[in-house]
């Protein structure tokens, strides 16, 4: 099931007795455990019912699960970092511990809800998440995008009494990115800045939002193809004082003109900018601005712009240019290609 599902399972007090949380998405997934301990944590006894087991073996899993819960109808017990359901976390169990553990997740107490946190995803060859997930307990927290991501941004501003159209959501994705825990804290500082403004801007995101490195590289391809040298200079040389890598700028950079070279190629043949955003996977805004950015260029002007960076790169990677100084000289480069096109 997904993260959606177990939310509707947890909403309808319908909840199994063993799960495993895992997927790239720590922050849903943390969401999830929180909501879970709400539900079956409760007064007057509350932590007494709650055990999170490090790394454990099979009696110490069992023991826990097999106590009775004080003066409460459930027990939670969590369990992180285990080798039952992970190579990274080093050497697994000994084949007589899995037998012992999968034998047991069959008879787990009426009482007990059992749940195995996985950082990121399990080793699904071995035998415990094999079992939970043919017991229907395998739970996978993806990392959110389009429509649910943006809904949940809306969701979230609406603890702060704010609000969010489409457009200024799909902005802050392609600004801040997609991480949840990151978005988060990006929402906290937007709603704070607003002030008594119930409705975010995108002037609200600009002012207090950290910008993904891929916004500003985003930031820089427009205002080096808009001939804006000096703005151009200054984020170039910020990316590059924070340690970001000549060659994955390089690379980045690449892609935007790729972009905006596929984006000519298609409006030329008419293709609308809805299509154009789902073929290049960008939101719509996006792809106004790349269509307002290359509108002095011709396509054979991109294309010697793409073809720049691509011979850059090569140089660098061939050893013919040393990659010291070689983004400089590709923007100074592409500069001086964007005067051409404003003559």
């Amino acid at each position: 099931m997904n993260a959606a599902d177990f939310f509707e399972i947890l909403k309808k007090d319908s909840l199994s007795n063993c799960y495993l949380f895992e997927g790239e998405e720590e922050y849903l997934k943390e969401s999830a455990l929180s909501q879970l301990k709400q539900k079956l944590i409760m007064p007057p006894m509350g932590e007494l019912n709650l055990s999170t087991l490090i790394d454990p073996d099979d009696k110490e899993i069992i023991s826990v699960c097999e106590t009775i819960p004080l003066m409460a109808d459930s027990r939670l017990v969590i369990v992180r970092e285990s080798r039952f359901i992970q190579d990274s976390a080093g050497r697994s169990k000994t084949p007589q511990q899995q037998d012992n553990l999968a034998d047991y997740l069959k008879k787990i107490p009426k009482h007990t809800v059992l749940v195995f946190f996985a950082r990121g995803k399990s080793s699904g060859n071995r035998k415990i998440p094999r079992a939970i997930k043919k017991a229907g307990g395998q739970v996978l927290f993806n990392t959110m995008t389009g429509s649910a991501l943006i809904k949940w941004i809306a969701k979230e501003l609406s603890k702060y009494n704010k609000k969010i159209d489409r457009a200024t959501a799909d902005y802050m994705i392609f600004s801040c990115g997609q991480n949840m825990l990151v978005l988060s804290n990006e929402i906290a500082k937007v709603a704070a800045i607003s002030g008594e403004n119930e409705v975010i801007s995108t002037e609200d995101i600009d002012n207090i939002c950290t910008k993904t490195r891929e916004y500003k590289v985003f930031d820089l391809s427009d205002a080096v193809s808009g001939g804006k040298s000096a703005r151009a200079i200054s984020i170039m040389n910020n990316l590059i004082s924070e340690g970001e890598p000549r060659m994955l700028l390089l690379s980045l950079l690449q892609r935007q003109y790729r972009q905006m070279l596929f984006c000519a190629i298609l409006l030329k043949s008419r293709t609308s900018y809805s299509e154009i955003a789902s073929i290049l996977s960008v939101p719509p805004f996006v792809v106004n601005k790349l269509a307002a950015t290359i509108k002095p260029y011709t396509v054979s002007q991109l294309k010697r712009a793409y073809e720049i960076l691509i011979e850059t790169e090569y140089g660098v990677k061939s050893g013919e240019i040393p990659e010291e100084g070689s983004l400089e000289k590709a923007v100074f480069t592409l500069l001086l290609l964007s005067e051409k096109v404003k003559q």
